[in-house]
């Protein structure tokens, strides 16, 4: 497995944000040939920018494109002709969505079906993988949620995901069936090395430490299914091979762990890891807004691939070395290759 993206063209949307550059890096390890659809940053966020720090800029090809665009998007996927798609562009912030939910309705739903609309016009895309979010159900807080459960959303982020949804399932219904496959994944929480988003946990203690910057957090009993980012990203690569060998057209999918863990986990391995005492406020006009217990169910994707996922303290002690390293100034492509190596080979190959 993985020796299948060789020589790929993959058009990947979002390319230059978290999950897009470590996407990215690991395709171009893999020997696939990148076509990245992103907005364009401005110098401030430019300067942390994965795809600027792994120095991956002269070795894809990049089309600064808003997916709300459909023009312009549909004539670079008709150039382009990619093999695969991974469609990762969104807004993705629970709380941006909130403050302004016609931006979120308009990339996460219309920015969606542009992506859709513009694989009427090539031939050649074998499936698009479609990247949704675990907060897309009606959440009751009660059990661990699955595939089967009811698609919904309190919040407009949610909404949206559940739209998202909706629309991936009708368009492989309607158009695609006989063409085209379309997998979407719903993933939980990520964690890793990167991540310079504020109002997220991750990049918030960091800030704390390196910046300076004020804590404040939203609900320290909040528990979520934490996974790092090669255990979400490995996941898209993997299910995606597998269910296009298998010939399986259309699939919705949990990826994350079958536990979830409270934040004040995390605030404890931080406080060990860096041996200080942090005081934080709390911001109580946000916390009701996010469900206080989120939980997946990821057996099926189990029925398909079983590989060991990374324990969730070493995942947090690989995501603040990884800061600390960007910190010491080293060379964080080098750095961050090798941490792909070490896990393929400690949690995809046969041993």
């Amino acid at each position: 497995m993985l020796e299948f993206y060789k020589n790929k063209k993959v058009l990947i949307t979002g390319h230059n944000g978290f999950k897009g550059s470590w996407l990215t890096l690991i395709l171009k390890h893999l020997g696939a040939k990148i076509i990245g659809v992103s907005l364009k940053l401005d110098k401030n966020h430019s300067k942390k920018n994965l795809i600027n720090i792994f120095k991956l800029k002269n070795e894809i090809r990049e089309y600064f494109i808003d997916i709300n665009d459909f023009t312009k998007l549909k004539k670079t996927i008709i150039k382009e002709q990619p093999d695969i798609i991974f469609h990762l562009a969104a807004q993705s912030l629970v709380y941006e969505a909130v403050k302004s939910p016609l931006k979120n309705y308009h990339t996460n739903i219309i920015g969606l079906i542009n992506v859709l609309e513009s694989l009427k016009y090539t031939k050649k895309t074998k499936f698009v993988s479609i990247i949704t979010s675990d907060k897309c159900y009606v959440n009751d807080e009660k059990k661990n949620l699955r595939e089967s459960d009811q698609l919904g959303g309190d919040d407009p982020y949610s909404a949206s995901k559940a739209c998202a949804e909706i629309i991936s399932k009708s368009y492989f219904k309607t158009y695609f069936d006989k063409n085209l496959n379309i997998y979407t994944f719903r993933g939980g929480n990520v964690i890793g090395g990167g991540d310079f988003l504020s109002t997220r946990l991750v990049p918030d203690l960091i800030n704390f430490v390196y910046n300076n910057q004020k804590l404040i957090l939203r609900n320290t009993n909040s528990s979520r299914p934490w996974q790092n980012v090669l255990d979400v990203l490995f996941s898209y690569l993997l299910y995606s091979e597998i269910l296009y060998k298998k010939n399986i057209r259309f699939e919705n999918m949990n990826i994350g762990p079958n536990k979830s863990y409270k934040v004040e986990k995390i605030l404890k391995y931080f406080t060990d890891h860096y041996d200080l005492k942090i005081k934080y406020g709390i911001d109580f006009n946000k916390k009701d807004i996010e469900k206080k217990y989120l939980k997946l169910n990821c057996e099926k994707s189990k029925k398909y691939f079983n590989f060991r996922r990374m324990p969730f303290d070493k995942s947090l002690k690989k995501t603040f070395h990884w800061y600390d390293s960007f910190f010491l100034k080293e060379n964080m492509r080098i750095f961050s290759i090798n941490e792909i190596i070490e896990y393929i080979n400690n949690y995809i190959q046969d041993k």
